[in-house]
């Protein structure tokens, strides 16, 4: 085997490392739990997205409870789920 044949063939399995080291660091983030109990919290007050560092998006939502006001960062799907919630009151004439 040539010397060249033997530097491809090693560089190819870096590759294929590094490739497998990404798609499970994204693995990683695409599994989060996304299990937010929107039955056991009330309706939020209001819900918007920040721009996040590191992220990208931070998904914001606040809470009143017990008189008092809770900002509390929400998985996408719960902003997803009340975004939705509140569109359709709003197009069925209710208040949000």
């Amino acid at each position: 085997m040539t010397a060249r044949g033997l530097v491809s063939r090693n560089a190819l399995k870096i590759r294929l490392v590094i490739a497998t080291v990404v798609l499970l660091a994204a693995s990683a983030c695409a599994s989060y739990n996304c299990a937010f109990d929107v039955a056991h919290h009330p309706d939020p007050i209001s819900i918007h997205v920040e721009d996040g560092v590191v992220y990208g998006q931070n998904y914001i939502a606040c809470f009143l409870i017990d008189g008092v006001i809770h900002k509390e960062y929400i998985p996408e799907c719960a902003y997803r789920y009340y975004y939705d919630r509140q569109a359709r009151r709003a197009a069925a004439g209710m208040q949000p």
